[in-house]
């Protein structure tokens, strides 16, 4: 008998973030987003950098709010800032949005995004 994975905090984000990047075109912040959510979904834990796809110039904390209630998340209230605060997000613009300075963000911006294989590398 298999025991079902437990279930964990950001499950739901994840999942549709993995489902709304699947296919992106290779080597593109999509793709990388894609990539990070899967990994993390295997890794199941919420410790780990949780990925932010930024895909407009809306203020974060609140458009990630307002598709937290819109898209059924179910993560509490504060689940973003929270995470912002400490640096437990890793945010992905694109392609190259406006972002707030703050020394707890984790921003990964190169022209290059790294390729499945420098992946397999680590």
């Amino acid at each position: 008998m298999t025991l079902p994975l437990a279930p964990f905090q950001a499950e739901r984000y994840l999942i549709d973030l993995r489902d709304r990047t699947a296919g992106s075109p290779p080597e593109s912040p999509r793709e990388l987003a894609w990539l990070w959510a899967c990994a993390v979904l295997d890794v199941r834990c919420d410790f780990i950098l949780i990925p932010v796809l930024i895909e407009d110039d809306l203020p974060l904390l609140e458009t990630l709010d307002r598709l937290n209630r819109e898209r059924d998340w179910r993560l509490p209230a504060d689940y973003f800032s929270s995470r912002l605060a400490i640096g437990g997000l890793l945010l992905i613009p694109d392609p190259e949005p406006r972002i707030p300075n703050s020394r707890c963000y984790n921003l990964l911006y190169t022209s290059h995004v790294p390729t499945r294989r420098w992946f397999r590398r680590i």
